[in-house]
């Protein structure tokens, strides 16, 4: 071995995974950005369908917390998901006759079990939408409260992240 200077080695493993890091994906922003309008349709929507007056002005008040508001549902009902998966799997790996059930017919990826086990998830992201939208997002509208509510209530059924039921693989 020659003695010396050390040899020094820069960057000798740069991850592949970093490449994708260089070419940014717009569909985020895309997502972002349709949630957004979609949000605003329906509250628009849901607010000339009770007739309401000023609804530039109750949209400009509510539509940031709607929409931040139902991420945060939407994240809650996908981590729900997550759970039951891990769940429904850590059952299926105990074997015997659940286990086998569960893995086959029944797997959460499949096309029964994944719609069947997404339910409480997609139900959970909409009742969510509905309370939250109910206590933050509108509280300071000045709306009487049966309005309010059917507001919450529009937007909860037209918001709720439907797309949780789409299995990942159909068998």
């Amino acid at each position: 071995m020659k003695h010396g200077r050390p040899t020094r080695l820069y960057n000798v493993l740069f991850p592949i995974w970093f490449l994708m890091y260089l070419y940014p994906s717009w569909l985020p922003l895309a997502v972002l950005a349709f949630n957004f309008a979609f949000d605003s349709l329906v509250l628009v929507l849901a607010a000339r369908w009770q007739k309401l007056t000023g609804i530039r002005r109750l949209w400009r008040q509510t539509i940031l917390k709607v929409w931040l508001l139902g991420f945060a549902a939407d994240i809650l009902g996908a981590l729900l998901n997550l759970a039951v998966y891990f769940g429904v799997t850590a059952l299926a790996g105990l074997g015997g006759v659940w286990g086998e059930a569960l893995y086959g017919f029944w797997h959460p990826l499949n096309f029964p079990g994944a719609t069947v086990f997404a339910i409480p998830g997609a139900a959970l992201a909409g009742w969510l939408i509905y309370r939250l939208d109910r206590r933050f997002a509108f509280r300071r509208t000045g709306l009487p409260a049966q309005t309010a509510d059917r507001l919450c209530l529009a937007l909860a059924i037209a918001t709720t992240p439907y797309t949780m039921l789409i299995p990942l693989y159909a068998w």
